[in-house]
């Protein structure tokens, strides 16, 4: 498994564990975990995926 599946899978079940809290909870605060969570978690991916994409055939990996 690859790097950026694994981190992938962790941030989305970081999501997830957040999600159901929220609906747990059911306050103003579960839903203010869930929110400012969420865009944790969507800046975590887009980062993940930016930092550790395989690069396409034909393209030149730089460093």
């Amino acid at each position: 498994m690859s790097k950026y599946y694994l981190f992938h899978i962790l941030i989305a079940s970081i999501l997830v564990i957040l999600l159901v809290y929220g609906f747990v909870v059911r306050t103003p605060q579960g839903f203010a975990v869930t929110v400012i969570g969420g865009a944790i978690c969507i800046v975590l991916m887009l980062f993940n995926y930016s930092k550790n994409k395989r690069p396409k055939k034909g393209e030149i990996e730089v460093k």
